[in-house]
């Protein structure tokens, strides 16, 4: 029976050998055809752990991890069957199983040695451990580019907070490989109790519906608080974060603050809610996995203050809509109450001459038809002086005047009743002339003008193929600012010009007649004038003056329209 190996008796031939595989920079050793370890150079004991003694009662199964043996063992016996040199990157998925049990990624060469005790094999083993870092970066940072690429597409085309919530969790999820993330909005009024709004790794129905006092979070709190992102290593050691029931079962995790403002002095800086990321193993969160969640947080706070945007734009479309009913409402009580005073006049004269025919007749019974039309009389004197104070009440209410940046209250109103304009493939144009003085003019009655106005052209350019609205600034005559509205609308009925402004005369099928008629109103309670011209090309464009501000008076109440 043959004698156990040693590193260079068993096969007199690896002496030869030593000097040169001593040389290898990379790790190299020479196993025979059971796969024992014959011979390994100094770095190979280096990357490995082991001494030469240690190796040279083991095999090379031995040396990688027991999940890769058995199946070792097939493609050790069919290669020597077939001996030949096999490069570098043939076989990929390799790994060398130090002394201390830690893995590292390795790539190998084989080159067959045959002498006459038997076939022997050169392994030059290369640590590829930087390479396959690089590559798991790499494709880390692909996944969180498209990633971004996708959340900064949806962010653009989805106005649905809820949804654009949802995805960015679970494509967090994906692009970082971590089991928890989580959105955690603050509540109006009180930006230390916040709601879940959705998460992956928690059951479903808990979004919308928990809440939580970021006083029993230190990562929310923190967060909130520096309005910085927060790191934990290692939450089960971390003392900071013992009590927080949204840390169980996680190890690592960090907190980014969903900070709107961005581009709006008033409200900059203002936290709106967090977004957290925790993964159950121990995990470093480089730059980059900061870098992607900083952006998520900002896509958030993006659509945040879009939809508070949005809110603001519906609350002061409403306002304007109220006031335009109101107008509305206050200019038919008006013509109602001048079109009542004929009948009510009649009405007096007629129970007048029955006064007078029933006087005539010397009758004792006439005396009671006699008072009952003196009660009628003072009924419709009552009916006429009713009428008379609601006509004062309409017709000589207060502007609340101020001096006013025209531009600013004409885009203002004009975005407003245009929002959603591109869905009616509606072009809007702005052309606001610069340094224009300021306008003395009741801001919420001007831009009801605007409001109306632009509704009308936004309607009459449905029946159009080509569909713009062009709103322009300019100084006018006399001390006056004119604005003008044009549209690429059907245009002007000639026969009907003279009407244009009138009471109950509607451009519109189905109007009432009465918006035209407010806006001819307020502006000549402004002082000014509204009328209405043909636009070159097809269409019509509608003017109206105010008056440019004098003096330095910061808030003034002339007569006008009121319009409340």
């Amino acid at each position: 029976m043959a004698s156990p190996p040693t590193a260079l008796g068993y096969f007199p031939e690896v002496e030869s050998l030593h000097g040169f595989i001593d040389v290898i920079p990379d790790a190299a050793l020479i196993a025979d055809v059971e796969g024992r370890v014959v011979y390994a150079n100094p770095p190979f004991e280096r990357l490995s752990g082991y001494d030469g003694k240690t190796l040279q009662g083991l095999t090379v199964e031995d040396l990688m991890p027991p999940r890769y043996r058995e199946r070792h063992k097939d493609h050790r016996l069919a290669y020597h069957a077939n001996p030949r040199s096999r490069p570098m990157g043939t076989l990929s998925d390799l790994y060398l199983l130090r002394q201390d049990d830690a893995e590292v990624p390795i790539d190998i060469s084989l080159t067959p040695i045959r002498t006459e005790t038997g076939l022997l094999v050169l392994a030059i083993i290369h640590d590829i451990s930087r390479r396959r870092k690089a590559e798991t970066a790499l494709v880390s940072r692909a996944r969180k580019l498209a990633a971004l690429f996708q959340l900064s597409q949806r962010v653009v085309v989805d106005s649905d907070l809820e949804r654009l919530m949802n995805e960015t969790v679970a494509l967090i999820s994906q692009a970082l490989e971590i089991s928890h993330v989580k959105v955690l909005e603050c509540l109006p009024g009180n930006p230390n109790r916040l709601i879940l709004q959705t998460a992956v790794g928690w059951p479903e129905e808990l979004a919308g519906r928990l809440t939580i006092n970021a006083e029993e979070d230190f990562l929310v709190k923190e967060a909130l608080a520096t309005c910085d992102p927060i790191l934990v290593e290692n939450a089960r050691t971390d003392l900071r974060f013992q009590t927080s029931p949204w840390l169980e079962g996680v190890t690592s995790g960090v907190c980014v603050p969903i900070r709107c403002g961005h581009g709006r002095p008033d409200i900059q800086g203002k936290s709106v809610g967090v977004l957290c990321a925790y993964s159950r193993e121990r995990r470093e969160f480089k730059s980059d996995d900061l870098d992607f969640l900083q952006f998520a947080a900002n896509t958030l706070a993006l659509a945040c203050q879009r939809k508070e945007s949005e809110n603001e734009r519906q609350r002061l479309q409403n306002e304007l809509l109220r006031v335009s009913r109101i107008s509305a409402v206050g200019e038919l009580g008006a013509t109602v109450a001048h079109e009542l005073n004929q009948p009510l006049t009649a009405v007096q004269n007629y129970l007048e001459a029955c006064r007078r025919y029933i006087g005539k007749c010397d009758c004792p019974k006439a005396v009671t038809p006699l008072t009952m039309i003196d009660k009628a009389e003072a009924e419709t004197e009552r009916a006429h002086l009713i009428l008379r104070r609601l006509r004062e009440f309409i017709e000589k209410g207060r502007l609340n005047r101020r001096e006013e940046q025209l531009n600013a209250v004409i885009d203002e109103a004009a975005r407003l009743t245009l929002a959603g304009a591109w869905e009616k493939n509606i072009q809007p144009h702005f052309n606001l002339a610069s340094e224009l003085p300021l306008a003395f003019i009741d801001r919420i009655q001007i831009q009801q003008v605007v409001f109306n106005l632009v509704s009308n052209a936004v309607e009459v350019l449905q029946a159009s193929e080509r569909r713009e609205i062009t709103l322009r600034t300019g100084r006018g005559e006399g001390g006056f600012l004119e604005v003008q509205i044009e549209d690429t609308g059907p245009g002007l009925d000639p026969g009907r010009l003279d009407q244009f402004f009138k009471t109950y005369h509607s451009t519109k099928q189905g109007g009432m007649g009465l918006g035209l008629s407010i806006c001819h109103s307020i502006i000549a309670a402004h002082g000014g004038r509204l009328w209405v011209t043909e636009t070159l090309g097809g269409g019509a464009t509608l003017h109206f003056t105010v008056p440019v501000a004098r003096g330095n008076k910061d808030e003034h109440e002339t007569n006008g329209v009121r319009c409340r």
